[in-house]
């Protein structure tokens, strides 16, 4: 911290969520109550992770399709503002910056690289017919975040069989995308502490069982 500040990038997100991850999970045994916390810091660890990947030098990579577009006719404008001015023309008019929107978790893990590319069911009607475990797994941990998130207030029942499982297969997920070799910009990751974090939160999830 600085002069009153606390900063995060998308990299120092990630090692945050796996941090309250741990705070939670070691709260389980005599609250059940923090499952809550630990759905959405797995959640926001492993989409995190994701968009550390997919974002290129230029910001983009990792927002929904329209603005992917925005970003792209914000980026080309300076050079059409060049072309016309060399041309002695009228330049076109200024674009303002356009506000981030990043895809949700299941566009973004359909958009990984192989091999980490993962088709999430798009609907429930999907996800009964699907035969990838990981990728129901997955679908199973969105609908509980997007529950919890954007659903009004409410009472919630979760059954806790397969829980730990889920969890444990989105933190592998998260760490196979930390490790990765293919991103385009310096991998932070390298010099963090998110695989002892995924090692402790595995541990503890464990004992769950």
């Amino acid at each position: 911290m600085a002069d009153g500040y606390v900063t995060f990038d998308e990299f120092v997100d990630v090692e945050s969520s796996l941090l309250a991850l741990n705070v939670a999970l070691a709260q389980l045994p005599s609250n059940p109550l923090f499952w809550k916390s630990v759905i959405l810091n797995t959640h926001s660890a492993l989409q995190g992770a994701c968009v550390c990947l997919l974002t290129k030098s230029h910001g983009g990579g990792a927002l929904t399709e329209k603005n992917e577009k925005q970003n792209l006719a914000y980026l080309n404008q300076k050079s059409d503002i060049t072309v016309a001015e060399a041309q002695n023309q009228q330049p076109p008019k200024s674009l303002p910056y356009p506000p981030t929107m990043l895809q949700n978790l299941p566009g973004l893990l359909r958009r990984l690289p192989p091999p980490l590319t993962i088709n999430i069911p798009k609907t429930s009607e999907e996800y009964e017919k699907s035969e990838d475990a990981l990728a129901k797994d997955l679908f199973r941990l969105h609908e509980f975040r997007t529950g919890f998130s954007h659903v009004p207030a409410l009472s919630w029942s979760i059954e806790l069989a397969g829980l730990p499982r889920i969890v444990e297969k989105s933190l592998i997920q998260t760490q196979s995308i930390a490790e990765s070799s293919q991103y385009t910009r310096v991998n932070r990751f390298r010099d963090m502490q998110v695989s002892s974090l995924i090692l402790d939160a595995t541990k503890a999830l464990s004992m769950l069982r």
